[in-house]
């Protein structure tokens, strides 16, 4: 797990979880299957998802710099509502919210809203850190 400003941590080899402390999302836990490839050995990283509010999330992780690097497309209605998609993905009725979400102006790239980021990543843990377990075979998109 590594801290700048959301936590992140792998589950597993295919498995992020989120939680965020800060901002408009704090309080919010999520976790997603992910892509991961592999950048530079053992140092850089990037991960990359899509969540079920049909936001995009991509970030590198660059371990021997401290630096987390990110690109998020928001839908329109996960920007927009953004107090709608705030809440914990394990319960039904936040999880059902979330995806109503995706289909609010739908299919209009032109209304996402588009975030490069950059951070200095402050803590590294071995381990989740604050957030809780997930199962390795816990259903996502």
């Amino acid at each position: 797990m590594w801290g700048a400003g959301p936590a992140k941590r792998f589950v597993s080899g295919l498995i992020a979880s989120t939680g965020r402390q800060g901002g408009p999302m704090a309080g919010r836990f999520n976790y997603q299957h992910c892509h991961v490839q592999e950048v530079r050995v053992d140092e850089v990283f990037q991960i990359s998802w899509v969540e079920e509010t049909d936001t995009i999330v991509s970030l590198i992780v660059d371990f021997t710099l401290k630096r987390l690097t990110t690109f998020m497309a928001f839908s329109y209605g996960h920007w927009n509502f953004a107090e709608q998609a705030h809440g914990d993905k394990r319960k039904v009725q936040d999880l059902e919210r979330w995806r109503r979400l995706a289909t609010r102006e739908a299919g209009y790239p032109s209304k996402r809203h588009v975030i490069p980021e950059q951070a200095t990543i402050d803590r590294i843990f071995d381990g989740p850190g604050d957030l809780e377990d997930i199962d390795d075979n816990v259903s996502t998109l």
